[in-house]
């Protein structure tokens, strides 16, 4: 491969570099988790694949911004739920 483009295929935990969970409790889980610099929080984008409950989740310790260059659609087929708190 090109070292200047490289190709991400995994991960590889070990100890300076810890699973974000627990096993065998986060099994069907794969996250990808960064540190916040000079600071405790984190941003976090996970993806479940346990059978029957299948999710993607996104945590942005603070803002998170969104842009679309053209279209967007949104289908959502059962509940939606948005809660804005101060």
């Amino acid at each position: 491969g090109d070292p200047d483009q490289p190709i991400i295929m995994g991960r590889t935990y070990h100890e300076d570099n810890r699973s974000p969970g627990s096993l065998p409790g986060t099994k069907t889980q794969m996250t990808i988790r960064s540190k916040t610099y000079m600071g405790s929080g984190f941003n976090e984008l996970k993806f479940d694949d346990a059978t029957g409950k299948e999710q993607v989740y996104i945590h942005a310790q603070k803002n998170m911004d969104t842009e679309v260059l053209n279209d967007q659609t949104v289908t959502v087929r059962r509940d939606r739920t948005k809660s804005i708190t101060r």
